[in-house]
């Protein structure tokens, strides 16, 4: 005698969720889940996951430290330098799902409170803090200089020109080059 039609659905869905829970899998049911779910509310559905990947990657860093150890020892020996394992970097990273419009709304509030590199830190997009930083300096100066140029063009010039006289790139210019060059700014300012 077989199961009935909501019998079999019933042992087929109890069955997914004794697996689920037996292997810590997260079950995003459609209740569980909202449209836009909270960071909360995610750190709590991955629960589970979260810990068994905590514990993989403990284990896993162990062994492979070890081989690292195990590598260099063999390397040293060979071509007879020091180099030492312990200066890898190991890094795992989860695969977690983030809200990341929480995350930014969290770090602009904080503007003020921490460094500016503190809080590129804690966003999980950003792997390099530091190189991110210099990047947007560099960024806002070249921004700079093409706002210069295009409000002054001989401003720029004279600029690099005063740069190099002070690096010691070119002998400053004579007096004849100076007057050519003020008179051609005048004659630029003037609109002729």
């Amino acid at each position: 005698m077989g199961l009935t039609r909501p019998a079999r659905g019933n042992t087929i869905n109890r069955l997914i969720e004794t697996l689920l829970d037996q292997s810590g899998t997260p079950h995003l049911r459609p209740d569980q889940v909202a449209t836009a779910p909270s960071g909360i509310a995610l750190k709590i559905i991955f629960y589970h996951a979260d810990i068994m990947a905590g514990i993989k990657m403990r284990n896993y860093g162990l062994g492979l430290r070890n081989r690292i150890r195990i590598l260099t020892g063999m390397l040293n020996a060979k071509y007879r330098k020091q180099w030492d394992y312990q200066a890898v970097d190991i890094k795992f990273s989860k695969n977690m799902p983030v809200n990341l419009v929480e995350m930014v709304d969290i770090v602009t509030k904080l503007v003020g409170q921490l460094s500016h590199e503190e809080r590129l830190a804690l966003l999980p997009f950003v792997d390099d803090p530091k190189a991110s930083r210099d990047k947007l300096l560099a960024e806002q100066d070249e921004e700079a200089q093409r706002r210069m140029a295009l409000l002054d063009p001989y401003a720029i010039e004279t600029a690099e020109e005063d740069k190099q006289v002070e690096e010691g790139g070119s002998d400053p210019p004579g007096d004849a080059a100076l007057a050519e060059k003020s008179a051609t700014k005048k004659n630029w300012n003037s609109g002729s």
